[in-house]
Order: C-alpha cells, then sequence, then structure tokens
C-alpha cells in the first residue's frame, strides 16, 4: 500500500511540473511550432506519464513569427528556423521570386545584399539597400539585425 501512495505522488509531482513547463513555451507544443499559417491554429494532445492523453493545447501564430521573401532583384538567401532547418538554402532568388510563408518560433536569416521585401507577421520589415550581406533575428516579437558573425551561412 505504501509504494502505491509514493506512485500516485510521483505522479501528481510530473503533471504539476509539467503544467509550469507547457505555459511558459512561446506557444509550442513538444518544441513544434504552428505550421498551418497565419489566423490558423493547431491542437495537440500531450500525454501523462502513464501514456495516457491528459490534455488538449492550442497554439497560435501569435506566439511565433511568419515570415515571407520575395526578391526585388537577384539575391542570395539562407534562411533558418529556430530548429535549425535551412528553409531556404543558400539560394539565389530571382527578381519577383518568393519564398514563404514560413511559420515558427523565430528564424535567422542573412540575405547576400538588400534586394529582397520580406513581411514579417504580415507586416512589411524594412530592409535597406546594402551591397554586402545583411542578417535579422526575426522572432514574434521583432526583426533585429544581426553581426556578421552572428548571421547564419547555411553551410
Amino acid at each position: 500500500m505504501p509504494i502505491v501512495g509514493i506512485v500516485v505522488l510521483v505522479l501528481l509531482g510530473l503533471a504539476i511540473v509539467g503544467s509550469f513547463g507547457s505555459s511558459d513555451n512561446g506557444g509550442e507544443t513538444n518544441g513544434q511550432a504552428d505550421k498551418k499559417g497565419k489566423g490558423s491554429a493547431a491542437t495537440t494532445t500531450s500525454e501523462s506519464p502513464a501514456g495516457v492523453a491528459a490534455q488538449s493545447t492550442t497554439t497560435t501564430p501569435s506566439s511565433g513569427a511568419s515570415v515571407a521573401l520575395r526578391a526585388t532583384d537577384a539575391v542570395w538567401v539562407c534562411l533558418v528556423d529556430d530548429a535549425g532547418n535551412k528553409l531556404v538554402n543558400s539560394e539565389t532568388l530571382s527578381t519577383g521570386e518568393k519564398r514563404g510563408p514560413f511559420n515558427a518560433a523565430g528564424f535567422d536569416v542573412t540575405f547576400g545584399n538588400g534586394s529582397v521585401h520580406m513581411t514579417v507577421n504580415g507586416q512589411p520589415a524594412a530592409i535597406p539597400a546594402a551591397a554586402q550581406p545583411i542578417g535579422y533575428r526575426i522572432t514574434g516579437a521583432e526583426v533585429k539585425k544581426l553581426s556578421p558573425s552572428a548571421q547564419p551561412t547555411c553551410l
């Protein structure tokens, strides 16, 4: 009988700890971002330690970022999501060529020059004219310029 009580306490403790971790995960469940696009939601089910479905969590893109690119002239692009997936892998886009939208918690991107129109969460992001590579860190909250050493290279 004491063993059953210990098992119940351990399971209760794991459930409590799990509920704290899932409330501050940037809207992601099991490390996966919503891939359905802006304005949609994904529902996932988590499992309790005993392998029984415990709860459903709905994620929305508001906690992540959506990025779309359109080349205004020839531009080399490396776009990597937070999971390390190379979404645009060292491609040179021609004028008018598009990529995305992509959805994730965040992205790092390098452009070979400033010949690109980028939208983040449906809003245009200011990309200055530049003859040299320029990179950004993109999250749901901001678009921040990266130092040259922090820019992804897709190598």
